[in-house]
């Protein structure tokens, strides 16, 4: 059998006060978009991710320090339509 938590199981909330430094931002973001299978027929199914490009942001200054993109084949449906 458990026992129903007590007050000592049960972490106390802190709350944030108007002098409390806001949390610290990113430094850095990763941007992702992933790209999948489509078709503009009805019952296609389901699309597959066929591309994971991604970009690294530096936020402070803001800009692009890399970029990265790879290409995988689809299994449901390894050749693309004309829509997709």
């Amino acid at each position: 059998f458990l026992n129903a938590p007590n007050s000592k199981d049960i972490a106390k909330r802190k709350v944030r006060k108007a002098f409390d430094l806001p949390p610290k931002p990113f430094d850095y973001l990763v941007v992702l978009d992933f790209e999948w299978t489509c078709d503009n027929r009805p019952g296609f199914g389901a699309g597959e991710i066929i591309e994971f490009p991604s970009v690294l942001v530096r936020t402070s200054p803001c800009e692009i320090v890399d970029e990265f993109q790879v290409y995988c084949r689809p299994e449901e449906r390894p050749q693309l339509t004309r829509f997709c």
